[in-house]
C-alpha cells in the first residue's frame, strides 16, 4: 500500500496492534533523495560505526578502557 499511497499507522486498543491505512489529504509528491540508502546510512553513522577490536565500546564491552 506504501508503494503507492501515502499510509498512517494508527493504534488500535482492541486488537492491541497498528492498522495501516491510507493517509487523509496529502496531495504533494514526496521528495526523495539524492543519494542512495546506503550513502545516508552511512553518513548517518559516521562517527559511530564499530569498525576494529580497538574501538572504544569494544574496549568497553571488554572492561579494558585505560
Amino acid at each position: 500500500m506504501a508503494q503507492t499511497d501515502w499510509v498512517q499507522m494508527v493504534w488500535d486498543p482492541d486488537k492491541g496492534d497498528y492498522n495501516v491505512e491510507t493517509a487523509e489529504n496529502i496531495n504533494i509528491e514526496p521528495t526523495w533523495p539524492k543519494e542512495s540508502f546506503e550513502q545516508l546510512l552511512k553518513s548517518g553513522f559516521a562517527d559511530v560505526i564499530v569498525d576494529n577490536e580497538d574501538h572504544y565500546y569494544v574496549r568497553k564491552l571488554r572492561g579494558i578502557i585505560d
